[in-house]
């Protein structure tokens, strides 16, 4: 049952970091780009970052045939084209929306959940100490 509840733990710490530290990567070493929405975009997936992944929109930045922005409530904040997307540096045709503040603190969270479903899909349990073969403890009185 143990290793079983921590692959549950390291997978869903492993989306909760794709959610948190995806856009702060993109954030620090991308390309800022002003993006506007070519198409109809679709919506998340759950509550992201903690529980679902966010909804992407079909989008055209300066430099680019076409690509997708990804981000928490990207429709409204391509519908009017001042909002900036952070190109990922090895997937052009990506880019994501500013992290908020509580998505760069669930980053650390991310981390710390997926150690411990490491820990609890690696680990062995530790078993008692108890030998059943040796003597049970008696009184004289």
């Amino acid at each position: 049952m143990r290793p079983v509840v921590g692959l549950f733990v390291l997978l869903y710490g492993l989306v909760l970091a794709l959610n948190t530290t995806a856009p702060a990567i993109a954030r620090l070493v991308g390309k800022q780009v002003i993006a506007r929405a070519e198409g109809e975009c679709s919506g998340p997936l759950g509550k992201p970052p903690f529980g679902g992944l966010y909804g992407t929109c079909p989008a055209q930045w300066s430099g680019s045939d076409g690509g997708r922005v990804v981000g928490h409530d990207v429709s409204a904040a391509l519908r009017d084209g001042s909002e900036p997307a952070y190109r990922y540096p090895i997937f052009n045709d990506y880019a994501v929306l500013n992290p908020s503040p509580p998505d760069q603190a669930a980053g650390i969270v991310a981390v710390l959940i997926t150690t411990l479903g490491v820990l609890l899909l690696v680990a062995e349990r530790r078993r008692a100490r108890h030998d059943p073969f040796a003597e049970p403890i008696t009184s004289d009185t």
